[in-house]
């Protein structure tokens, strides 16, 4: 998930989910959740879908030694703060979703069924722990 020109962007696998992101500001937060499946993928904002795109069997999302989480690779990179991002191995629906976003108090929070999950609460330091059973930590950059 990053911002690309003026769009924020869900990346996944091969696929692309882009919406307009002229609405962002500096001073809020938003909720910001991303699905991939078999029949596509979608952009939820603050709860609510914001885009989708269908494309079935596109093949599966793996995280491996290189899974960016606020850019594309380095060189295209979220301009703000992230805080508790969170990896699933399953698709979320639009309820669960929605859910997350009503419940959210924007602090630690303890999501079931996580293969990846980050507070960013490092106050300093380059590693970005992954509190989650796999223990995927990350560098910060």
């Amino acid at each position: 998930l990053h911002k690309h020109g003026s769009d924020l962007r869900f990346v996944a696998g091969n696929m692309t989910v882009a919406y307009g992101a002229s609405f962002l500001n500096s001073t809020s937060w938003y909720h910001l959740a991303g699905t991939y499946n078999s029949t596509g993928a979608s952009l939820f904002i603050n709860g609510t879908l914001a885009n989708s795109t269908s494309s079935p069997n596109r093949g599966k999302v793996i995280l491996g030694s290189e899974a960016y989480i606020g850019g594309d690779n380095r060189s295209t990179t979220l301009k703000g703060n992230l805080d508790e991002v969170a990896v699933y191995a399953y698709a979320k629906s639009a309820a669960q979703i929605y859910g997350d976003y009503i419940n959210s108090t924007y602090t630690a929070m303890i999501y079931k069924d996580v293969v990846g999950y980050w507070h960013f609460d490092e106050s300093s330091g380059g590693t970005a722990y992954d509190a989650s059973p796999s223990v995927n930590n990350g560098t910060l950059y």
